[in-house]
């Protein structure tokens, strides 16, 4: 909590010399109250001493008060000043009760013994942002005073204990007050600077939200063209443009797919199915996809499951894995990449081990920052795109997992995570695992595949409304529409979209419309009433440029299959055959 009686916040000091003034003011009353309680006798020469004393401690005060230095160092040194004109003050506050009250007297002294204390209570309270001072002010005057009722007689010998035991109790618990006070303070700081990096973090969202739609359009026009493009003949060299061109492409769909992840992780719209995983069926599908890359990198992949079995998402689980060995392989030029299982009673550790470049120790903290990348400044997105760690982070927070990292630069790294073990399942369920983890952990990408590789299947006949507010994009999908035999019906608008049905009278057999359209219409909105219009179910798809979660979410919850932009022809096809089926179109 820190230690209260060493203060360092120049606040404390600065509340100190506002509220001195005023405790200066209670002690001239305090003095002048004492004159009126001599009106009789003449002021000996102690009491003259006194006053002297009195009047060198408010000295010894004034100066640091009236002193204008403000930086850290000069406010301490003008407060230990204080503290001992304060220390001074509380001495000559206590002497007073040997010098003016006598045991013969208990009216009288009793007058003196509540003065001395009113003036320690008002000092406590004048100097508490300080602690030192109040502390160096009461103690003399109590102690001081308890000392002259321990001398008065047995008569004041309880009172003089209580008063020693209030000051011991009493100061306790201002310390703990204090203490307690600075830690409220210190967490209060640490929330308010959670808050502004909570503000940054959604800034930065609705940033790469925004910046992400914008981009993702003409991205999309360009893989519709390019797939217009690859559907027809070519001479060579004009092939290996368009090939070149699909690679490009193929590097921006990586970035966007990265944020597209990242952002379905922040809008908490992925919704893990957990089941009993095989270790080995998982190793297997990650040996088939990376075995290659490692043969050309001439690194040595291999996998040790020991026949264990996990409580986890198969889709997931595969990311996070898939995001290690690549990071592994990425920072990897000799020696190889090693997958471990390490079993526990409760958890597996999964452990990949590579003999790369190592991280320093002042880059381990950073390396799960979205967009940070080691020995990567000049941002060569063949190294990639420093968000594959980041994903690992909110994946595995998502799965209840936990990620480590240690590493010795020059020799290697250790990415691990712990994942629930489970007991081994029956023979048909690991049969049905091996089927779903073939393909990336996604029994739908293997179906997605084999559909996207008919993408010049024809849809000749079909009645397609496309409504999308960008012209650039609307131009792709008539040409792509075109190559596939399917000539559709454009429109920028849900009243656009209206207009032309009640004018060719003709109702679509399928609806691809964007999400966010103009003046606040959403594709939801526009489905909605192009259906009521028609009076039919029309099969529906959204697309969307929109990776912010909110946008997400309300995307989902419109009820209709969501394809984010860029989208490859490929995609978008075994998405309409999908949709058509649903419908009983096909």
């Amino acid at each position: 909590m820190g230690n209260p009686l060493m203060p360092a916040s120049s606040a404390g000091a600065r509340l100190l010399f506002a509220h001195a003034p005023y405790l200066l003011v209670c002690e001239l009353l305090a003095v002048l109250t004492v004159l009126w309680l001599l009106p009789e006798h003449t002021i000996s020469s102690s009491v003259f001493l006194w006053l002297i004393g009195w009047g060198v401690s408010v000295l010894v005060r004034v100066w640091p008060i009236v002193d204008q230095g403000d930086q850290h160092a000069k406010l301490r040194k003008r407060a230990n000043i204080y503290v001992g004109g304060a220390l001074f003050s509380g001495v000559v506050w206590g002497l007073l009760s040997w010098l003016v009250s006598q045991p013969a007297e208990p009216l009288n002294m009793t007058f003196v013994l509540l003065l001395s204390m009113g003036v320690a209570v008002v000092g406590v309270a004048a100097q508490l942002s300080w602690p030192p001072a109040w502390m160096a002010y009461a103690i003399p005057i109590v102690v001081i005073v308890a000392g002259r009722l321990l001398a008065a007689g047995e008569g004041f010998a309880m009172l003089a204990l209580m008063l020693l035991l209030l000051l011991f109790v009493g100061s306790a618990f201002l310390l703990r007050y204090l203490s307690l006070s600075a830690s409220g303070r210190r967490l209060r700081e640490m929330q308010k600077k959670q808050f502004k990096a909570e503000d940054a973090s959604r800034e930065k969202s609705r940033f790469l939200a925004a910046a992400s739609h914008d981009l993702r359009q003409p991205v999309h026009t360009l893989n519709l063209l390019v797939g217009s493009l690859e559907v027809r003949s070519h001479d060579r060299e004009t092939s290996e443009i368009v090939d070149k061109m699909r690679e490009v492409l193929a590097g921006l769909d990586s970035l966007f797919s990265s944020l597209l992840d990242l952002s379905k992780l922040d809008a908490a719209v992925v919704k893990p199915e957990m089941r009993v995983l095989s270790l080995a069926t998982l190793f297997d599908g990650l040996n088939n996809e990376f075995s290659g890359t490692a043969r050309k990198q001439q690194l040595k992949l291999s996998f040790e499951a020991q026949g264990l079995f996990v409580q986890s998402d198969s889709v997931n689980l595969w990311r996070v894995m898939s995001n290690l060995i690549t990071n592994a392989l990425r920072y990897t030029q000799t020696g190889g990449v090693r997958i471990r299982c390490y079993p526990g009673k409760t958890h597996i550790r999964i452990a990949v081990q590579d003999t790369g470049i190592g991280i320093s120790e002042a880059e381990l903290p950073h390396i799960f920052d979205e967009f940070h990348q080691i020995g990567n400044e000049e941002r060569d997105r063949s190294k990639g795109l420093g968000l594959g760690l980041a994903i690992v982070r909110k994946t595995c927070d998502m799965l209840g997992c936990s990620v480590h990292v240690s590493s010795t630069p020059g020799k290697g790294s250790v990415f691990s995570v712990d994942v629930p073990r489970a007991e081994a399942p029956d023979e048909e369920e690991i049969l049905k695992q091996a089927s779903l983890l073939v393909n990336g952990g996604n029994a739908e990408s293997s179906q997605n595949q084999s559909l996207q590789a008919s993408t010049a299947a024809p849809l000749a006949g079909l009645k397609v409304l496309i409504i999308d507010d960008e012209q650039d994009v609307r131009d792709g999908m008539r040409i792509l529409f075109a190559q596939w035999g399917c000539p559709a019906m454009l429109a920028e608008s849900r009243l656009d979209a209206l207009a032309q049905l009640d004018a060719s009278g003709t109702t679509p057999d399928l609806l691809i419309v964007d999400y966010r359209l103009r003046d606040r219409e959403t594709g939801a909105d526009a489905i909605s009433a192009v259906r009521r219009q028609c009076d039919r179910l029309i099969p529906a798809m959204i697309l969307t440029g929109d990776t912010a979660p909110e946008r997400i979410i309300e995307a989902r919850e419109a009820g209709c299959p969501l394809l984010h932009k860029p989208v490859q022809p490929g995609r978008l096809l075994a998405l309409i055959r999908h949709c058509l089926r649903q419908g009983d179109v096909l």
